[in-house]
Protein backbone atom coordinates (compact mmCIF):
# COMPACT_ATOMS: atom_id res chain seq x y z
CA UNK A 1 0.00 0.00 0.00
CA UNK A 2 1.95 3.10 -1.56
CA UNK A 3 0.88 6.74 -0.98
CA UNK A 4 -0.59 8.08 -4.06
CA UNK A 5 1.58 10.85 -4.65
CA UNK A 6 4.62 8.11 -5.48
CA UNK A 7 1.86 5.88 -7.16
CA UNK A 8 -0.01 8.80 -9.69
CA UNK A 9 0.75 12.60 -8.10
CA UNK A 10 -1.47 14.01 -10.68
CA UNK A 11 -4.69 11.53 -10.35
CA UNK A 12 -8.35 12.99 -10.36
CA UNK A 13 -10.03 11.40 -6.99
CA UNK A 14 -13.13 11.26 -6.12
CA UNK A 15 -14.54 10.39 -2.34
CA UNK A 16 -17.71 10.36 -0.65
CA UNK A 17 -19.58 8.84 -3.66
CA UNK A 18 -22.00 5.62 -2.80
CA UNK A 19 -21.05 3.61 -5.85
CA UNK A 20 -17.32 3.60 -4.92
CA UNK A 21 -17.16 0.04 -4.49
CA UNK A 22 -19.13 -0.71 -7.23
CA UNK A 23 -16.62 1.35 -9.41
CA UNK A 24 -14.23 -1.91 -8.28
CA UNK A 25 -16.18 -4.74 -7.43
CA UNK A 26 -13.20 -7.52 -7.43
CA UNK A 27 -11.48 -5.66 -4.98
CA UNK A 28 -14.74 -4.67 -3.05
CA UNK A 29 -15.27 -8.40 -2.76
CA UNK A 30 -11.69 -8.85 -1.33
CA UNK A 31 -12.12 -5.88 0.94
CA UNK A 32 -15.25 -7.78 2.81
CA UNK A 33 -13.65 -11.25 2.88
CA UNK A 34 -10.60 -9.59 5.03
CA UNK A 35 -13.32 -8.13 7.11
CA UNK A 36 -14.82 -11.66 7.64
CA UNK A 37 -11.78 -12.99 8.10
CA UNK A 38 -11.07 -10.82 11.07
CA UNK A 39 -14.46 -11.81 12.18
CA UNK A 40 -13.44 -15.13 12.46
CA UNK A 41 -9.98 -14.27 14.00
CA UNK A 42 -12.13 -13.08 16.76
CA UNK A 43 -13.87 -15.96 17.74
CA UNK A 44 -10.80 -18.18 17.63
CA UNK A 45 -9.22 -15.69 19.71
CA UNK A 46 -12.52 -15.81 22.36
CA UNK A 47 -11.66 -19.69 22.52
CA UNK A 48 -8.35 -18.98 23.24
CA UNK A 49 -9.00 -17.12 26.61
CA UNK A 50 -11.62 -20.00 27.26
CA UNK A 51 -8.56 -22.56 27.24
CA UNK A 52 -6.25 -20.28 29.11
CA UNK A 53 -8.71 -19.89 31.65
CA UNK A 54 -9.61 -23.82 31.77
CA UNK A 55 -13.32 -22.58 32.77
CA UNK A 56 -16.52 -22.92 31.05
CA UNK A 57 -17.28 -22.11 27.71
CA UNK A 58 -19.98 -19.87 28.81
CA UNK A 59 -17.83 -17.61 31.37
CA UNK A 60 -15.35 -17.30 29.00
CA UNK A 61 -17.49 -16.14 25.95
CA UNK A 62 -19.41 -13.71 28.30
CA UNK A 63 -15.99 -12.03 30.01
CA UNK A 64 -14.96 -11.99 25.92
CA UNK A 65 -17.75 -10.81 24.29
CA UNK A 66 -18.50 -8.10 27.47
CA UNK A 67 -15.31 -6.17 26.22
CA UNK A 68 -16.04 -3.96 23.36
CA UNK A 69 -12.80 -2.68 22.63
CA UNK A 70 -10.52 -5.11 20.65
CA UNK A 71 -7.50 -3.91 22.56
CA UNK A 72 -8.94 -4.16 25.19
CA UNK A 73 -10.21 -8.08 24.31
CA UNK A 74 -5.99 -8.60 23.71
CA UNK A 75 -4.98 -7.19 26.94
CA UNK A 76 -7.78 -9.88 28.78
CA UNK A 77 -6.24 -12.37 26.76
CA UNK A 78 -2.80 -11.16 27.68
CA UNK A 79 -3.68 -10.95 31.45
CA UNK A 80 -4.90 -14.56 31.42
CA UNK A 81 -2.10 -15.91 29.83
CA UNK A 82 0.17 -14.04 31.98
CA UNK A 83 -1.78 -15.86 35.29
CA UNK A 84 -1.89 -19.19 33.79
CA UNK A 85 1.06 -19.96 32.18
CA UNK A 86 4.74 -20.31 33.07
CA UNK A 87 6.78 -17.06 32.07
CA UNK A 88 8.52 -19.07 29.01
CA UNK A 89 5.29 -19.83 27.52
CA UNK A 90 3.66 -16.31 28.38
CA UNK A 91 6.51 -14.56 26.41
CA UNK A 92 5.68 -16.72 23.59
CA UNK A 93 1.91 -15.66 23.60
CA UNK A 94 2.67 -12.53 24.63
CA UNK A 95 4.81 -11.88 21.56
CA UNK A 96 2.81 -13.69 18.83
CA UNK A 97 -0.27 -11.44 20.24
CA UNK A 98 1.63 -8.16 20.01
CA UNK A 99 3.82 -8.91 16.35
CA UNK A 100 1.43 -11.41 14.59
CA UNK A 101 -2.30 -10.32 15.78
CA UNK A 102 -1.91 -6.75 16.82
CA UNK A 103 -0.22 -5.74 13.07
CA UNK A 104 -3.47 -7.38 11.79
CA UNK A 105 -6.30 -5.97 13.57
CA UNK A 106 -4.92 -2.42 12.65
CA UNK A 107 -4.68 -3.56 8.72
CA UNK A 108 -8.26 -4.55 9.44
CA UNK A 109 -9.67 -1.75 11.23
CA UNK A 110 -8.53 0.34 8.11
CA UNK A 111 -10.18 -1.66 5.48
CA UNK A 112 -13.54 -1.05 7.88
CA UNK A 113 -13.12 2.47 9.21
CA UNK A 114 -11.06 4.63 7.10
CA UNK A 115 -12.44 6.54 3.76
CA UNK A 116 -12.76 4.91 0.29
CA UNK A 117 -12.07 6.69 -2.76
CA UNK A 118 -11.42 6.03 -6.22
CA UNK A 119 -9.56 7.32 -9.30
CA UNK A 120 -10.40 7.12 -13.07
CA UNK A 121 -6.57 7.03 -13.47
CA UNK A 122 -6.05 3.80 -11.39
CA UNK A 123 -8.52 1.32 -12.95
CA UNK A 124 -7.60 -1.69 -10.96
CA UNK A 125 -7.01 0.44 -7.44
CA UNK A 126 -9.10 1.91 -4.63
CA UNK A 127 -8.08 4.46 -2.41
CA UNK A 128 -7.81 4.61 1.35
CA UNK A 129 -7.21 7.59 3.93
CA UNK A 130 -7.75 8.19 7.55
CA UNK A 131 -10.67 9.84 8.29
CA UNK A 132 -9.42 12.03 10.85
CA UNK A 133 -7.09 13.48 7.89
CA UNK A 134 -10.17 14.16 5.41
CA UNK A 135 -11.74 15.97 8.52
CA UNK A 136 -9.13 17.82 8.55
CA UNK A 137 -9.25 18.71 5.52
CA UNK A 138 -12.60 19.47 4.89
CA UNK A 139 -13.31 21.56 8.30
CA UNK A 140 -10.24 23.78 6.11
CA UNK A 141 -12.20 24.25 3.33
CA UNK A 142 -14.94 25.16 5.25
CA UNK A 143 -12.80 28.25 7.20
CA UNK A 144 -10.97 29.77 4.25
CA UNK A 145 -14.33 29.03 1.53
CA UNK A 146 -17.67 30.35 1.17
CA UNK A 147 -20.99 27.83 1.27
CA UNK A 148 -20.44 24.10 3.08
CA UNK A 149 -22.21 22.78 -0.26
CA UNK A 150 -19.40 24.27 -2.68
CA UNK A 151 -16.46 24.02 -0.54
CA UNK A 152 -13.74 22.38 -2.03
CA UNK A 153 -11.55 20.23 0.05
CA UNK A 154 -7.77 19.88 -0.55
CA UNK A 155 -6.43 16.44 -0.85
CA UNK A 156 -2.69 15.99 0.52
CA UNK A 157 -1.86 12.70 -2.03
CA UNK A 158 1.05 11.83 0.60
CA UNK A 159 -2.00 10.62 3.05
CA UNK A 160 -4.07 8.63 0.23
CA UNK A 161 -3.00 5.36 -0.21
CA UNK A 162 -3.50 3.31 -3.08
CA UNK A 163 -5.31 -0.51 -2.81
CA UNK A 164 -4.72 -3.00 -5.05
CA UNK A 165 -4.86 -6.76 -5.23
CA UNK A 166 -1.31 -8.09 -3.80
CA UNK A 167 -2.14 -5.37 -0.74
CA UNK A 168 -5.82 -7.40 -0.17
CA UNK A 169 -4.16 -10.88 -0.97
CA UNK A 170 -1.29 -10.60 1.45
CA UNK A 171 -4.30 -9.30 4.51
CA UNK A 172 -5.83 -12.53 3.27
CA UNK A 173 -2.86 -15.36 3.52
CA UNK A 174 -1.44 -13.28 7.01
CA UNK A 175 -5.55 -13.98 8.30
CA UNK A 176 -5.35 -17.31 7.34
CA UNK A 177 -2.05 -18.21 8.99
CA UNK A 178 -2.71 -16.21 12.00
CA UNK A 179 -5.90 -18.48 12.36
CA UNK A 180 -3.79 -21.29 11.96
CA UNK A 181 -0.87 -20.28 14.43
CA UNK A 182 -3.91 -19.56 16.80
CA UNK A 183 -5.13 -23.04 16.78
CA UNK A 184 -1.75 -24.00 17.37
CA UNK A 185 -1.48 -21.68 20.71
CA UNK A 186 -4.55 -23.06 22.08
CA UNK A 187 -2.95 -26.68 21.43
CA UNK A 188 -0.17 -25.67 23.71
CA UNK A 189 -2.32 -25.36 26.79
CA UNK A 190 -5.28 -27.45 25.96
CA UNK A 191 -5.95 -29.71 28.92
CA UNK A 192 -6.36 -33.32 26.71
CA UNK A 193 -3.38 -32.68 25.22
CA UNK A 194 0.30 -34.00 26.96
CA UNK A 195 2.43 -31.72 28.45
CA UNK A 196 5.26 -33.13 25.77
CA UNK A 197 2.49 -32.14 22.84
CA UNK A 198 2.22 -28.72 25.11
CA UNK A 199 6.18 -28.42 24.61
CA UNK A 200 6.16 -29.53 20.94
CA UNK A 201 2.95 -27.01 20.30
CA UNK A 202 4.67 -24.20 21.79
CA UNK A 203 7.87 -25.09 20.12
CA UNK A 204 5.94 -24.30 16.79
CA UNK A 205 4.78 -21.18 17.93
CA UNK A 206 7.99 -19.94 18.50
CA UNK A 207 9.37 -20.58 15.70
CA UNK A 208 7.02 -18.72 13.45
CA UNK A 209 9.35 -15.85 12.12
CA UNK A 210 7.53 -12.66 13.42
CA UNK A 211 7.71 -14.52 16.90
CA UNK A 212 10.89 -15.18 16.85
CA UNK A 213 12.42 -12.65 16.17
CA UNK A 214 10.38 -10.94 18.82
CA UNK A 215 11.98 -13.39 21.52
CA UNK A 216 15.36 -12.67 20.16
CA UNK A 217 14.71 -9.13 20.75
CA UNK A 218 13.04 -9.43 23.96
CA UNK A 219 15.81 -11.69 25.03
CA UNK A 220 18.62 -9.40 23.94
CA UNK A 221 16.66 -6.41 25.67
CA UNK A 222 16.82 -8.40 28.65
CA UNK A 223 20.27 -9.39 28.46
CA UNK A 224 21.19 -5.71 27.99
CA UNK A 225 19.34 -4.91 30.92
CA UNK A 226 21.14 -7.54 33.27
CA UNK A 227 24.64 -6.18 31.68
CA UNK A 228 24.39 -2.76 32.68
CA UNK A 229 25.85 -1.20 35.44
CA UNK A 230 23.49 -0.51 39.00
CA UNK A 231 23.27 3.38 39.30
CA UNK A 232 25.01 5.16 41.98
CA UNK A 233 22.83 6.46 44.67
CA UNK A 234 21.97 10.04 44.79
Amino acid sequence: MQPLSRVKPDALVNWGDSTTMAQRPQLAAKICHCITQWSEIEIFLGAFLGVLLHTNHQAAVAMYSGVESRAAQLRLITSAAKASVPPEHFDVFSVFLSAVVRPLMKERDKLAHWSWGYSPDLPDSLLLSDPSHTLENFMLALRTQPGVENAAVPTNFDRVFVVGDSFLDGISKRAATTKTHLRVAMASVWDHNSPKEHAEYLLRLSNVPQVREGLDRLAQGRQKTQEAPPQAPR
